[in-house]
């Protein structure tokens, strides 16, 4: 039987795109403890039967191991956080926000208080936050054992990043992405970190932040006594973005706060009007 099912997938591979590699092959469902993923016969894989090899289950569904997603049947946890509108000089919870897990269908929306609960995996998680009248804002994490602990996603209404163009004199594009790297600790930022994004187009229009009376900055790094936060405004749309944060040479080592999402199979996601928010550690030079 084995032989046979090799045969036919060889067949049919110039007509049908099959892959040999796609088939998982057993003798019959007896075979194998039963999944509860509508098929015995799948070895805890998501998958259904089709005629050359086995066709994916949609994300989502239920399976012995919690969810299917991509294929495999995936645990999940519980992760609660919240979502706040930063409108002027106010910070308010963001009520009826869209909370999504980017590239999968789960989704939920936020209560009065701007909170949500939704079930991840363990690993690198990308969570997209977005209302109405708002730029969307898009947060990575690491769920461990321990959860996601409180993830705050940040909406900038409309009025603010109008405001913020204005005061630069710059023309912020809403068909474009901003993102946003947040160079962490305080006491070890002195000014000067800087950061690159790879596209493989023009990665974007300006960058930006603020000096040490507030006030909004053209300008390719950190300023000493400013923000610690460098924005890259007119990020175009991909689907893949590689954040290279740089210290200060002979001061500081900056880096990712989480392994670089693109090695392990995770978009960054830039989309139009949407803030990408990327989290920069930094360590003294000894």
């Amino acid at each position: 039987m084995r032989f046979l099912f090799g045969f036919i997938c060889v067949l049919a591979l110039s007509v049908m795109g099959c892959h040999e590699d796609d088939i998982t092959y057993c003798e019959s469902d007896s075979d194998c403890p039963d999944d509860g993923d509508g098929n015995e016969c799948t070895f805890g894989r998501c998958l259904t039967v089709g005629f050359c090899g086995y066709h994916a289950v949609a994300d989502g569904k239920t399976c012995s191991d919690g969810v299917c997603l991509r294929r495999t049947c995936t645990a999940l946890t519980s992760v609660s956080g919240t979502v706040t509108l930063i409108d002027s000089d106010t910070e308010s919870p963001a009520a009826d926000a869209e909370v999504s897990w980017f590239g999968t269908s789960f989704s939920t929306t936020t209560d009065t208080l701007g909170e949500f609960s939704l079930e991840l995996p363990f690993g690198t998680v990308v969570l997209h936050a977005s209302r109405d009248g708002a730029w969307s804002g898009v947060e990575l994490g690491t769920v461990s054992d321990a959860g996601l602990v409180n993830p705050d996603i940040e909406i900038l209404a409309d009025a603010v990043v109008a405001q913020v163009a204005g005061d630069l004199m710059m023309e912020i594009d809403e068909e474009k992405g901003i993102v946003s790297v947040d160079f962490e600790p305080e006491s070890v930022v002195v000014g000067g970190e800087t950061a690159t994004i790879l596209l493989p187009q023009a990665p974007h229009d300006f960058a930006f932040t603020s000096d040490a009376g507030g006030n909004w900055v053209v300008s390719d790094q950190l300023l000493a006594a400013g923000s610690r936060t460098l924005s890259f405004a007119g990020v175009g749309y991909e689907n893949q973005l590689v954040v290279d944060p740089v210290g200060v040479e002979g001061v500081n080592t900056c880096g990712l706060a989480v392994e670089n999402p693109t090695v392990i199979g995770i978009d960054i996601p830039v989309r139009p009007k949407t803030v990408t928010r990327v989290q920069a550690l930094c360590a003294p030079i000894p």
